[in-house]
């Protein structure tokens, strides 16, 4: 890589209940509800030079409660209104691996981070992941990533991060520069 090109600052956001509310295996638009603020708080992150990589636990393909092609195609569909926008995902990592199927990829383990992290030669000390489970937070902590909680119910038991947040607006509070 150029030494003169600067890495990119990545915002790596987990899917169900970050990007969208969390209704249990969304896997069709009728059921994908936009999670307030999330167009918004991304809009702004733009403007400050983020990228945005989407790192999400998709248990409901390896249980058989949709299929990857529907998966892809919500995906698609998001990705879509996203543009509509102009805000884009930079990339997008799933695991569709079950919890007792013991994979690499799935969160809390580390995987999809970092393999983004090399993929993409990002700048790892001036980017954050969002998510609103333990699993995110640990992942993102492996990977040495500053971890921003989103719980919108203020409920921060037991759980290790960075920051935390009841709210998306709450980022412009973090993330400034």
């Amino acid at each position: 890589m150029n030494k003169n090109l600067k890495k990119p600052k990545i915002v790596f956001f987990d899917r169900d209940g970050v990007v969208n509310i969390d209704y249990r295996y969304v896997h069709k638009k009728e059921d994908f509800v936009w999670n307030d603020g999330i167009m918004d708080i991304m809009l702004y992150l733009s403007k400050l030079d983020y990228k945005f990589i989407l790192i999400t636990n998709q248990s409901g393909i390896g249980r058989g409660y949709y299929s990857q092609n529907d998966f892809d195609i919500l995906t698609k569909w998001m990705k879509d209104e996203l543009k509509k926008k102009e805000i884009y995902f930079l990339d997008i990592m799933f695991c569709p691996h079950k919890p007792e199927d013991n994979c690499l990829c799935r969160k809390p383990k580390p995987y999809m981070i970092t393999q983004s992290i090399e993929k993409w030669d990002i700048d790892t000390k001036k980017s954050f992941f969002i998510g609103d489970n333990n699993s995110d937070m640990i992942a993102g902590k492996l990977a040495k990533i500053q971890s921003i909680y989103l719980n919108n119910e203020s409920k921060f038991d037991n759980i290790e991060a960075d920051y935390y947040i009841s709210s998306l607006k709450q980022i412009k509070d973090i993330i400034i520069k």
